[in-house]
This record gives C-alpha cells, sequence and structure tokens, in this order.
C-alpha cells in the first residue's frame, strides 16, 4: 500500500547519518555558522589558549569538515554540542544576520536533540546533551542543588565505562544522602539498608579492593569485572534517585494530611 507524505515522516525514526549531514550542511554551508566562528574566534569566551579555530580543532580533535555517510549516534551528539556550544557563545556579542544564524543553528540543535529523546545540561556553562530519563529529572528537581545535576550528568556518555568519574558522583550523591538516612529508614528500610551497603562495598566510600585495608576489604569486589561493577553503580544511582523522591514526598506528607483533614471537615459538596 502506497504511504502518503505524512505517513512516511512517521514512520521513519532517526537517521543519524541523515540528520548529521543536515547539520554539518548547515554549519558549513557558504557564509554559515562555521564561517562566522572563524571570523569572531577571538570572542569565544571558552577557547582557553587556542589561537585559532583551525589550533582550537586540532588541539580537541574536533574534526567535523569531512562527511563519511556512516556517523553514528555519539558523532551525531559530538557535532550537536560543538554547534550549540559555539552558536551560543556568538548570541552574546553579534547582530543582524548573524545572530539570525546563532538562533537559527540553537534552534535546529534544540529540536533534533528532542528529537532523540536527550535533554541539555549544563556544565560550567557549557552544555552537553544526555538522554531524557524522567524519573531522574524529576529526582533532580527536588534534589539539593549541589548534587542534583549530578544525578543527570551520571547518563552523559562521556561517562560510560569510566568508574572513576562515576564513583565521583556517587561519592557525593551518597554523602549528601547520609545525614538523611534515619529519614530514609523510617519511610523505606530496605532502601535505606541496600542503597548505603552498595555505598559502603563498592569501593565508593571505602577502598574495598585492598587486602591491606583489613576492615574493609571486599574479595567478591576486587575480583568483580568492570562491567558487572558499573552495573551495580547504576543501580545505586537509581536508588539515590528514588530516594530524593521519597525524601520529597515526605516533606509534604504534613501538607497533604492538613489537606485531607480540611477536605473531611468540608464535607460533602
Amino acid at each position: 500500500m502506497r504511504r502518503n507524505f505524512a505517513d512516511v515522516l512517521h514512520s521513519s525514526g532517526v537517521d543519524c547519518a541523515a540528520e548529521y549531514f543536515s547539520l554539518h550542511n548547515l554549519l558549513f554551508r557558504r557564509f554559515g555558522l562555521y564561517s562566522l566562528i572563524e571570523l569572531r574566534f577571538d570572542s569565544i569566551w571558552f577557547r582557553d589558549t587556542t589561537v585559532s579555530l583551525r589550533d582550537f580543532n586540532q588541539r580537541h580533535s574536533f574534526f567535523f569538515e569531512d562527511f563519511s555517510g556512516d556517523e553514528d549516534i555519539d558523532d551525531l551528539l559530538d557535532l550537536c554540542e560543538y554547534v550549540y556550544n559555539f552558536a551560543s557563545a556568538l548570541l552574546e556579542i553579534v547582530h543582524g544576520e548573524d545572530y539570525g544564524l546563532c538562533v537559527e543553528a540553537i534552534d535546529h540543535v534544540e529540536r533534533l536533540v528532542d528529537k532523540l529523546d536527550y535533554v541539555a545540561y549544563d556544565e560550567d556553562g557549557l552544555t552537553v546533551f544526555v538522554p531524557r530519563n524522567d524519573r531522574i529529572i524529576a529526582a533532580a528537581e527536588v534534589a539539593p542543588e549541589d548534587v542534583a545535576p549530578d544525578l543527570v550528568k551520571y547518563d552523559y556518555r562521556g561517562l560510560e565505562g569510566d568508574l572513576p568519574g562515576k564513583r565521583a558522583i556517587l561519592l557525593r550523591v551518597c554523602n549528601t544522602l547520609e545525614p538523611k538516612r534515619e529519614k530514609l529508614k523510617v519511610l523505606s528500610k530496605g532502601l535505606e539498608n541496600d542503597l548505603f551497603f552498595l555505598a559502603n562495598n563498592l569501593n565508593i566510600r571505602h577502598n574495598n579492593t585492598d587486602p591491606s585495608h583489613l576492615a574493609t576489604y571486599r574479595a567478591a569486589v576486587a575480583q568483580m569485572g568492570d562491567g558487572e561493577l558499573e552495573g551495580w553503580y547504576d543501580s545505586l544511582r537509581g536508588m539515590c534517585a528514588a530516594s530524593f523522591l521519597l525524601l520529597s514526598y515526605a516533606e509534604n506528607e504534613d501538607e497533604l494530611k492538613r489537606l485531607k483533614t480540611q477536605m473531611r471537615s468540608d464535607g460533602p459538596a
């Protein structure tokens, strides 16, 4: 059966190579954004000690000019972050048609990452994109400000397989939950017990892999493969997110009780 135009669009999914090609064209078209970046590079706040765009690209291994046609999701996201951050930086210093170029690029990337089901995350003023996880985002919204970004950043593709990086995030988050441990135990003894068991025995808060540390050494952890250990780290992050949501509910529990009491006293409408 012949498909109409709408059917084709709705069933096409996301072709990373095709999306890369479109964004690549937007960046490198004649008198486009790339030319503007080269022209105004001296005004880019994150250029550090690089003296030209070519110097910047070579130093950070950003080689986007060639297009192979087999780019994957990571290649596409790398290009999205490159375009988005440069366009955002230029947006503050250009006017007229140049301003329009930046707005067009930012709008394109925002629509694309939404299509990919990713969300923006701010890290020291720069934007990176992480997979959308509504449960984690909800937890970050109620978590303390100093660790809320960590809950989201944990999913960044650059942290996949990076055990020290994930360990550092989990250490900060678990230390933030420590003062709330008794409250959490009242709300869910099982969650509190499992969360801090993992935090204290997976080489996060203590050295569990060095036999010379007799009090904290865990042979099972020392012999555990990186993939299995990372899986437990991921589970722990999920437990931390659940804990923040549960603690937030408890904080609003008294208000909910007052509302219930008021409604009972009001009687039937």
